[in-house]
């Protein structure tokens, strides 16, 4: 039988291939589900991309020459093992032969006495060099575009993103209160309490696996931040309402929709085939059902006929929830990688794809129905940019007022919450949009 590959070879592989081809970490963790002491891997990956630039600074300053790109590896296992030193919950000597152990694995006999001589050198310099400041956990861009959006509270943006996310759960409320879930949770002895804003969020004192919660398996409770958990209040949905939710995967706003107003007729639209099979498994796990087809939303005349009509007798949505595909720079204390792979001119893209998508959607929905617009992202650039542009060009389009949540800053376009602000969620953006009818006064 093979021997299981070095853990830290493997996360120093897999932090390079994040580095190199701007992967999403959590996409390539996923690859690994059935290696032994995943956990450990994960836990290498995430903290050191949660303190990149800090470790890279300090490894290129004890470097006589650059390392080249075919070292990428290598550069990232002695950023490891500079991080382990620096969390100090091993001893040291301990943490210095695991390293040039794998080092010796992943190059030869010369990576490893660099290692081995990076981290005793880290060692013995390690009392001199002052903690981080928040600004210097982000490369220099970001840090620019967070001054400029958010001048007063760029500071608070920053700490918030290098904090661990709490642990927010969403109470199946058509099958349990909170107050009853909550009286199991006390019972199994897991501490936690209600959030203000929404009477179905709860928070988890102990961060743990949600799986081994009580009620999980039953279907009464989902892992969903609180931020996320203001998009289905927002919609105001009538009972009977048609709804769509476009750019569904994972299916937690689906989910919650269907919880909150189980009169709806629901349907969802995926582009990844890889990420749609875990909206049937919420689906099934809730008991809950909707209409799901894998498709493009940017272009509905190749969804089937059923779902939307065609001429006279076309069919319209009262409700639309476009979560579009951002940044992510609202949950990045959850996906440290982003601070890593994400570059302005990503952001123009995504501000192109999320204006496309809002075009295509708007004559899907019926006169004086209500579409939200969210992201999570903190850019102003994916959020009032977008809308300001697309009310701009949609004469029918009109701002909708959004009730206001604890802790959001209200902007022209529509409202954000900022990541660790108010109730301590992550970062979201979210504009409310009418149809008005054609003719009318």
């Amino acid at each position: 039988m093979a021997r299981p590959e070095n853990p830290r070879v493997l996360a120093a592989r897999t932090l390079a291939t994040c580095a190199r081809h701007s992967k999403s970490l959590a996409h390539l963790l996923s690859r690994l589900d059935r290696v032994p002491e995943k956990g450990l891997i994960q836990s290498l990956c995430y903290g050191t991309a949660r303190h990149f630039y800090p470790l890279e600074r300090r490894l290129n300053a004890m470097l006589e020459h650059p390392l080249g790109s075919r070292a990428l590896p290598l550069q990232m296992l002695m950023m490891m093992g500079l991080h382990e030193l620096n969390e100090g919950r091993r001893a040291p000597h301990t943490v210095t032969n695991l390293f040039v152990d794998a080092a010796r694995i992943l190059g030869d006999e010369r990576a490893s006495k660099l290692c081995n001589a990076i981290l005793r050198r880290h060692l013995r310099e390690q009392s001199a060099h002052a903690p981080a400041e928040a600004a210097e956990f982000y490369p220099t861009w970001m840090v620019e575009h967070i001054e400029r959006d958010w001048p007063e509270q760029c500071g608070d943006i920053l700490a918030a993103g290098n904090e661990h996310p709490p642990l927010h759960l969403r109470v199946n409320t058509a099958k349990i209160s909170r107050e009853e879930l909550l009286g199991r949770f006390e019972k199994a002895g897991v501490a936690a309490r209600p959030l203000e804003g929404i009477d179905c969020a709860i928070q988890v004192e102990t961060p743990q696996s949600p799986q081994n919660l009580p009620g999980f398996a039953e279907g009464l409770i989902s892992v969903q931040d609180i931020s996320a958990q203001f998009a289905v209040p927002m919609l105001r949905t009538p009972e009977g309402a048609r709804v769509l939710d476009a750019c569904s995967a994972p299916g937690g706003k689906l989910c919650h929709w269907l919880e909150s107003c189980p009169g709806i007729s629901a349907s969802a639209v995926e582009i990844n085939r890889t990420r749609a099979p875990q909206i049937q498994a919420n689906l099934k796990r809730l008991g809950l059902r909707a209409k799901l087809i894998l498709a493009d939303a940017a272009k509905p005349k190749t969804w089937p006929e059923e779902w939307l009509g065609r001429g006279r007798k076309s069919k319209r949505f009262d409700r639309i929830l476009l979560d579009a595909p951002c940044s992510g720079s609202g949950v990045m204390r959850r996906q440290a990688d982003i601070r890593m792979t994400l570059s302005p001119r990503q952001l123009e893209e995504n501000a192109r794809t999320q204006l496309r998508l809002l075009r295509a959607l708007w004559p899907l929905l019926a006169p004086g129905g209500l579409m939200l617009y969210s992201v999570c992202s903190i850019f102003r650039q994916e959020g009032d940019s977008v809308v300001a542009r697309f009310l701009e060009q949609s004469p029918l389009a009109d701002r909708a007022r959004i009730a206001p949540v604890p802790g959001t800053v209200r902007t022209d376009c529509g409202l954000q919450l900022l990541p660790g602000g108010g109730l301590g969620g992550d970062g979201f953006y979210y504009a409310l949009l009418r149809k008005s009818t054609p003719g009318a006064a």
